[in-house]
């Protein structure tokens, strides 16, 4: 179990590459749509496709020392060692379909089909959940039968992604004429994905570091974080789907100049995601956390690591829509940097001091807080650079306006 809290980190490296290039995909991708640009869109997707080729081929040439060089940092248990090794090497080497299937789901949820996103993660879902216990217990092979029923069930999930791509009438990539490689597309891709790569590879270097100071007080302590990381993540899901969407909504509504569909969608977003994550997700973990973390059948000792943890870590709950969804809404209109900065100033300036003092002055019970504290700071950057948007906003309308009025009455007045 302590082998998985370990891995779970470096995955979210992976996941952070894949959602930042994803995003900056379906970004760029409807963006072009909006403005009627279909081959601009369809030269966007094969720019897309071949810079995740080519994550996926340097996982695979130095994911291997990569993993090595992780798992020396964090412990010299050989058992542990051992068990980091096989499952993270496995992971990481082979993360290629995880990449290149995840990136082209993010390209058809730019074209509005959200179903056939839907449909990718589905498969693959199913197919881990067959073979996994196949292949640790049925075959015998332990954490490597694990690792491998993640790699199938995202490769299953890769061909299926592939096919609906081909199938697309929205989006043809790689078709005879088009250009492989366009430079500005590279370029919006990257202005929206990399602030979005740094925003969750920081979360990754946070859950490195808090592991790091957990892991001075008890191996249990880093096991109970990492079985709050893994139920956390899953009652996250709908408010990442959430802002997931609105970034291309918001993107091909600001290439139509509809600013205030744009504002519409990220109400209604917020609406949404505070409803589902105030009504459901906090008071789960408030008033039964047990029944979240007694799935797992933990030790008494573990149990009782958890019960303090699960509570406490969870206050995150009341600030994550803020946080998440104005993220979403900067990327939409092409501010990555500051979508980035609402994450690093939380993580920089709020969770990774607030842990180090809290676990220096109160001990291990005080160190769950850190996450609560940081969401203050990110709050606060996320108002501050949201006012600023809006702000910039209306100054564009008024231009925008000025220039229609302009044209009008220039036309009105010439001769007919």
């Amino acid at each position: 179990m302590a082998a998985l809290s370990l891995a779970y980190p470096i995955q979210q490296l992976v996941v952070a590459l894949t959602g930042g290039l994803g995003l900056g995909a379906s970004g760029a991708i409807s963006r072009r749509l909006g403005r009627g640009e279909q081959r601009d869109a369809n030269e966007a997707g094969n720019t897309a496709l071949g810079m995740s080729l080519g994550i996926s081929l340097l996982f695979l040439v130095f994911g291997g020392p990569l993993v090595g060089a992780y798992v020396r940092f964090f412990t010299d248990d050989p058992a542990l060692a051992d068990f980091s090794l096989t499952y993270i090497g496995i992971s990481i080497v082979l993360c290629g379909f995880q990449v290149t299937g995840g990136v082209i789901t993010f390209m058809l949820q730019g074209t509005g089909e959200s179903l056939h996103t839907l449909l990718c993660l589905a498969v693959g879902v199913v197919c881990n959940l067959i073979l996994d216990p196949i292949l640790m217990f049925g075959l015998d092979m332990g954490v490597a039968g694990a690792a491998w029923a993640s790699i199938i069930g995202q490769a299953a999930s890769c061909a299926i992604a592939t096919v609906l791509l081909v199938r697309s009438d929205k989006l043809s990539c790689l078709q005879h004429g088009q250009r492989i490689w366009r430079k500005s597309a590279a370029g919006t891709i990257l202005a929206i994905g990399v602030p979005t790569m740094l925003l969750q590879a920081s979360g990754s270097i946070s859950l490195t570091l808090v592991n790091k100071i957990l892991i001075g007080f008890t191996p249990l302590a880093v096991t109970a974080y990492g079985l709050y990381i893994k139920v956390e993540t899953f009652i996250f899901l709908p408010m990442h789907g959430m802002s997931n969407s609105l970034v291309p909504i918001t993107s091909f509504n600001y290439g139509a100049n509809r600013i205030d569909r744009t504002r519409s969608a990220y109400r209604w977003s917020l609406c949404f995601t505070y409803l589902y994550m105030l009504g459901f997700g906090f008071p789960l973990f408030q008033i039964h956390p047990e029944w979240l973390y007694g799935m797992f059948r933990p030790s008494a000792e573990l149990a009782r690591q958890m019960e303090i943890a699960f509570p406490r870590v969870s206050l995150c709950f009341i600030g994550a829509p803020l946080l998440y969804q104005t993220a979403a809404y900067l990327q939409g209109f092409g501010k990555g940097m500051r979508a980035a900065l609402i994450t690093l100033s939380r993580q920089v300036l709020g969770v990774l001091p607030a842990a180090y003092l809290l676990a220096h002055c109160i001990g291990l019970s005080g160190v769950w807080y850190c996450y609560f504290f940081g969401d203050l700071v990110g709050q606060a950057t996320a108002i501050i650079l949201l006012v600023r948007l809006h702000k910039e906003l209306n100054i564009h309308n008024g231009a925008v306006a000025k220039t229609d009025t302009a044209s009008s009455l220039s036309a009105r007045r010439s001769p007919r």
